[in-house]
């Protein structure tokens, strides 16, 4: 490992051993957010999907951190050939998809289509379940943006109606369903690790 960072270098190789480190994700997430947006933008992207494609990495660097070796470079190289890659599928897959008539029709469509969070809670009944559910919360937030969560804690668990959250915080409803549903799978994931312990 390179000296030139040894705090950020022992969060990698914290990570690297035991990806559940949440005082290890917020130190990189600090590190690194800003710098994944800005790879995104000088991809040419607008800095909404830019900001989206930022969470799509970090939640991606949560399964994948585990396949960084630093005796092939620094990771700061590594993250960001991830970061492109993500960039260019996203774009890929904006390309493909059809453009939305952005009527309110549509709009609540999408908003159905997209909360998938009201199963999700029915299934936590027990009183185990909901403090697994507490420190997976807890686990979740530390893996990803204070904007994310932001947006996740107003939608998922405030109920708060998206375009009024899209208005609040100046951001498409598109976001904010996306954002959401990104999140609500991290929180998922954590919660399932804490279920095998």
């Amino acid at each position: 490992m390179s000296t030139l960072n040894p705090a950020l270098d022992s969060a990698v190789h914290n990570l690297q051993q035991d990806a559940q480190d949440g005082a290890a994700w917020v130190k990189l997430v600090k590190r690194y957010q800003g710098r994944i947006t800005a790879w995104c933008l000088k991809q040419g992207l607008q800095l909404a999907d830019a900001e989206n494609v930022s969470q799509e990495v970090l939640y991606r660097l949560t399964r994948k951190i585990h396949m960084y070796d630093p005796k092939k470079g620094p990771f700061p190289t590594w993250l960001r050939r991830v970061t492109i890659h993500v960039c260019s599928t996203y774009r890929r897959k904006q390309a493909k998809a059809p453009t939305g008539s952005g009527d309110t029709a549509h709009m609540m469509r999408l908003q159905e289509v997209q909360d998938d969070t009201t199963g999700f809670w029915e299934g936590i009944d027990a009183a185990g379940d909901r403090e697994m559910l507490q420190s997976a919360l807890v686990l979740a937030q530390a893996k990803v943006s204070k904007e994310a969560w932001t947006i996740f804690r107003l939608a998922a668990l405030e109920k708060m109606p998206g375009p009024d959250i899209a208005g609040q915080l100046g951001i498409s409803a598109q976001s904010v369903y996306s954002t959401r549903h990104r999140v609500l799978v991290v929180v998922k994931e954590v919660l399932e690790q804490l279920r095998k312990e």
